[in-house]
Order: C-alpha cells, then sequence, then structure tokens
C-alpha cells in the first residue's frame, strides 16, 4: 500500500531539534497539499482501488499522521519545558556566586593586615596561590550560564495584573501563546510569536506567494502561519519590537490604561520646525481573558460531540419507596403490598462543539507598510472574538440552568449573599447533596465593586475598608468559588451587563441595570468541550487575488455539557440596588420582600 506520509520513526528522542522541525513541516506540507486537492489519490494508490476506497484509505493514513503529529508536538514542547527548567535552574545556581558587600570588606581588611605583617608572608604566599584556582572557578560557573540560552517566550498577549488575570483549569495563569507554523522564513516552526511578529510573518508569506493571480478559476489557498493553544507559564514575557526605542520607557511606567503596551502618540511642540515624529503602534486596551471558559473543567471533544443522558433526581422517585408497619404486615393482603416503580431509559442527548471563527480581510500593500496596525486589529479582533465565545458559553448556562428571580432584601452586599445561600441551600436540600458542596459561581466583574460600595453607603463599621478584591473571599466563606466574567450572552432578549458607551456631555452613567444576574451549579456540573485549537493563517483566493488581498482566518471549536440535573444549576436575577441598606440593629429580618 502507497504511503502519502513519511514514516514515523519510533523513537523521536533520537532526532534533532532541526530533524523534529523538518519532519513536522513534511507532514503539514501534506495535510495542506491533501485539503488543496494537490495529491491524485486515483495516482497514488492505483487505478484497482475504486474512488470510496480510495478516500477511505487517504484518511485512514491521514488521522494517523495527525496522531503523529501531535507526539511530535507533545516532543517540542517537552524539550522546551526542558530547557526552560535548565535555564531557570542555572540562573538560580548563578545567583549563588553573587558577593556579599559584608564578606567583601572582611576580605579586603584580612589582606591589609597579612600586607602589614611580615610573619604572614607563607600565608599570603599560600592565598596567592590559590586566588587562580578561585578566579577559574569562578569563570567556569560564569561559562556556564553564559552558555545557556533561555528561549525567548514571546505570547500574543502582555502581561496583566496579577489580580485581572483569568485563571485555567488547575488554578494556574493561563496565557495564549501563538506558535509559528513551518515553512516561515527565518523563524523555526515551534517558535513563539508576539503580536508583531505575528503580522511580520503573515505579510511575509502573503508576499512570498507571489504577484496575485487574476484568474477568476484561480484555486483558494489557505497558509497556515501560526497556531495558538492555551499555556500556562508562571509569568509571561512581553518582547516588543520598536525600532524607536521610546515606548520602552512609558511601558516601565506600568500605566493601567496602557497595561497591553504602554503606547502614547508624541506630537511636535510649537515653535519646532522640523516635522513631527509619528509613532505606528496603535493602543490596545482590550485584553482576551477568559474567565467563564477557565472556569469549568475541560476536556477534549475528540470526535467533535458527546452524548450526554437524562440525570433523575429524587422527585423522580414515587412508587419505588414503600413503608409497612408491623400492623400492617399482621393484616397481610393488600395491607402489606410493596410497590415497585419501574426504571424508565434515559433520553440521551448528543452536544456537538460549535465553530466560532474570525476572519479580517488585509490589502497587500497596507499591511506591507503599516504592520503595527495589522497587529492592533489582530488584538482588537481576538478580543471581540473573546467577547463572542464567552458570550456563547453564559447563553448555553441560562439555556441548561433554571431561570429564577429574587427580589431586592435589602442592599446589594445582604441582598447577594442572601440569594446565593438560599439556592445552595434549596439544591443541597433537594437534590440531598452532602452540605458540604461548594458551588460554583458566576457573576459580572462589576458585582464586586456593587457590593463594595454598598458596604461604603452602609453605616457599618470598617465600611472603607472591604475592598472589590476581597468580595470573592468572603464568598468563598460561604461555599461559592466565584467566576468574575467580563461579557453578556449573545441572545438580544438576555439581561444588559456589559456597559454601554457613554455620550459626551450627558450625565455619568450609573450601573447597566438594576439586576446582577448570578450563574451557580454545583462544581463541576459542567463540562468544557475542547475540540480543538485556534490557528491563525493566510487566506487567499481568486477573488481576493483580483484585488490584491489576502484574509487572516481562525477559529475554535467549543462548548458545554451538563452531566448533572437541570435543578442543579440555576440563573439567579436578583434585584439590587447598592444603597447599603440592612436590618436594623435588634430587630429581627423581615421576609416581606423575598
Amino acid at each position: 500500500m502507497v504511503k502519502l506520509f513519511p514514516d514515523a520513526p519510533e523513537d523521536l528522542a533520537a532526532l534533532g531539534d532541526e530533524q523534529l522541525a523538518d519532519l513536522l513541516a513534511s507532514f503539514q506540507d501534506i495535510s495542506r497539499r491533501l485539503r488543496a486537492g494537490e495529491i491524485d489519490l486515483a495516482e497514488a494508490f492505483g487505478e484497482e482501488m475504486t474512488r470510496a476506497e480510495q478516500s477511505a484509505e487517504a484518511m485512514t493514513q491521514w488521522r494517523e499522521a495527525a496522531e503523529f503529529v501531535q507526539a511530535i508536538r507533545a516532543e517540542q514542547a517537552a524539550r522546551t519545558e526542558a530547557t526552560d527548567a535548565f535555564a531557570e535552574e542555572a540562573a538560580e545556581l548563578d545567583s549563588a556566586f553573587g558577593t556579599d558587600e559584608a564578606a567583601e570588606e572582611t576580605v579586603a581588611e584580612g589582606e591589609e593586615l597579612a600586607a602589614a605583617d611580615d610573619e604572614d608572608d607563607e600565608d599570603k604566599k599560600d592565598d596567592e596561590e590559590e586566588e587562580p584556582k578561585a578566579e577559574a572557578a569562578e569563570e567556569d560557573a560564569e561559562a556556564l550560564v553564559a552558555n545557556v540560552d533561555p528561549p525567548k517566550r514571546q505570547v500574543l498577549y502582555p502581561a496583566v495584573p496579577k489580580s485581572h488575570r483569568a485563571t485555567n483549569r488547575d488554578g494556574e495563569q493561563a496565557t495564549q501563546a501563538l506558535v509559528a507554523a513551518s515553512g516561515l522564513t527565518g523563524t523555526r516552526a515551534g517558535t513563539e510569536l508576539d503580536r508583531m511578529s505575528l503580522a511580520e510573518a503573515q505579510i511575509d508569506v502573503a508576499r512570498r506567494r507571489g504577484a496575485p493571480s487574476k484568474s477568476k478559476n484561480g484555486t483558494e489557498e489557505r497558509i497556515l502561519v501560526a497556531s495558538a493553544h492555551l499555556d500556562w507559564p508562571e509569568e509571561r514575557m512581553l518582547h516588543a519590537k520598536d525600532p524607536q526605542g521610546n515606548m520602552e520607557k512609558i511601558r516601565a511606567i506600568g500605566s493601567p490604561y496602557f497595561d497591553k503596551e504602554s503606547r502614547q502618540a508624541l506630537v511636535a511642540s510649537g515653535g519646532i520646525c522640523a516635522p513631527p515624529t509619528p509613532f505606528y503602534d496603535v493602543p490596545t486596551v482590550s485584553v482576551t481573558d477568559r474567565p467563564v471558559r477557565d472556569s469549568f473543567t475541560s476536556f477534549l471533544a475528540e470526535r467533535g460531540a458527546v452524548s450526554v443522558p437524562s440525570v433523575s433526581t429524587l422527585g423522580d422517585i414515587t412508587t419505588a419507596i414503600s413503608v409497612i408497619e408491623a400492623a400492617d404486615d399482621a393484616l397481610g393482603g393488600t395491607f402489606a403490598t410493596k410497590s415497585c416503580q419501574d426504571i424508565d431509559c434515559a433520553v440521551w442527548t448528543d452536544v456537538a462543539v460549535g465553530a466560532i471563527a474570525h476572519c479580517r480581510e488585509v490589502g497587500n500593500l497596507n499591511a506591507r507598510t503599516w504592520p503595527e496596525g495589522i497587529a492592533h486589529e489582530n488584538e482588537n479582533t481576538m478580543a471581540q472574538w473573546a467577547r463572542t465565545a464567552e458570550g456563547r458559553l453564559l447563553d448555553r448556562i441560562d439555556a441548561m440552568s433554571l431561570n429564577l428571580a429574587r427580589s431586592a432584601v435589602y442592599g446589594v452586599s445582604s441582598t447577594l449573599l442572601y440569594a446565593l445561600q438560599v439556592s445552595r441551600a434549596g439544591i443541597i436540600s433537594r437534590l440531598r447533596m452532602s452540605p458540604a458542596t461548594r458551588f460554583n459561581v458566576i457573576l459580572p466583574f462589576w458585582g464586586a465593586q456593587m457590593f463594595s460600595a454598598d458596604l461604603v453607603n452602609s453605616s457599618r463599621e470598617h465600611r472603607f475598608d472591604f475592598a472589590p478584591e476581597a468580595v470573592g473571599g468572603l464568598l468563598s466563606r460561604y461555599g461559592f468559588n466565584v467566576t468574575w466574567h467580563l461579557d453578556e450572552g449573545l441572545d438580544p432578549a438576555a439581561d444588559t451587563e456589559v456597559w454601554p458607551d457613554e455620550t459626551d456631555a450627558t450625565d455619568q452613567d450609573d450601573w447597566p441595570g438594576t439586576t446582577v444576574i448570578a450563574r451557580l451549579h454545583p462544581a463541576g456540573h459542567f463540562l468544557y468541550l475542547d475540540g480543538g485549537t485556534l490557528e491563525l493563517g493566510v487566506v487567499r483566493d481568486s477573488t481576493l487575488n483580483s484585488t490584491n488581498d489576502y484574509e487572516l482566518f481562525g477559529e475554535s471549536w467549543e462548548n458545554l455539557a451538563p452531566i448533572g440535573p437541570t435543578q442543579a444549576a440555576h440563573r439567579l436575577a436578583i434585584t439590587v440596588c447598592p444603597d447599603g441598606s440592612a436590618a436594623p440593629a435588634g430587630e429581627l429580618f423581615t421576609c416581606s420582600a423575598s
């Protein structure tokens, strides 16, 4: 049987880094040619096989190749991790060779005394003989550290303050790292790219494809430039490319507004004849954090879908339990009859992953002359993509939860705590769960600010000491794992959770509404189905070629699947007002507003 892909070595560890990259590139090139229809299956497999058999064999080999590609990437990732670990440990070892100033002064004083004392000549001679040895040992250590090349971890999205970062499924900090595809000029496959190197790589790919064909019958080209995957490094490093170097000074200030990359346009002041210096970088303030996704346990949906059964609850058990007292048993007959309830088959529901795609069309000339603008638009696009994907997950949660409402009891702090505890206790009681069961609750991020403002408006002691950052810890004491989200559902009928744009020369906008949407469920109730990684690439076809353009395209596949009963999940619309009101001291709480 003809093999479409190269033979897979049994031991990937025996290959060098370049051999591994070349092998990955060859597999990717064949996959691209298969997708583009450039490989004639009839010629490859022979006319003795039918078209259906040829297609089936090609798909079988393609799947096996895909599994092997994942093994290659895993090996590359392991090597990168080992290199990082070595570099980190080497840096720690190097710091151990630092000289303490007090120790230096003590040694200096000892040398002066030794030089002044003729009786210590022999000791001084011994010291002088050992000094070259010590210096040689120190030089060897420095050479060892100098030879360590810690890889430059360039990420698409720069670091943000820890208090604002999303956490992944393991509680670690989450970043989206872009990894270069094979075949890029001057960039090895697997290298992580930052915002500027991504834009430059896309521009370079479009330029190297040559002059666009104006033929109406031209075929579409899809060229993979980079792929993004979720990574969880301890810290994220940003290596910006700025030829003028001025932006580095602004970044060092750490302005919250320029959190992504501290950039600000400068203009010439009056009286200067020289033309102003343009800054081509564009400030991007939006983040791509996905706290809703990261709050769920993630599973790879290898087949693109899962099938989940309906889950019965105690409320569905009607005639399965009998109580026969001794007197009834003595009477016998119908008095001692024990009922028995049939077990109905579960209803299975298929949950398939959906695609969230993004696509921007770029002019070749614009891309070549303003790469900073392309990088800025990439970031804006990915931030909007994150907002859309998060909104879709919120809609999915709402569709699989009981929709309930809660009127205000007192101020936000009292009402929110009251409503959440009632829902949690009610679910635990109805389903007879352990009272220690922890619940996940998803709230809009501004709910923490509203909670804090409510306490400020109250007359309670230390009312100014409770910052928004402390709200999550407080709710945790009541059995809740809190996730603060940034977005809202895509359903037009959903409550507004994102603040609208303000209008100039008008009153300041207040909170988005008088309702806070709380989505709560037992931890592990929903599973996040990950159907694949995000890919960014260049797309060209005859239509785009005729206008001298190309597209930047990518997509991901994801969904949520419930593994518990609907009764266990609440979408709670809580009416609130941050007026600081609470039950008066010495008076009992009244439930008239509940």
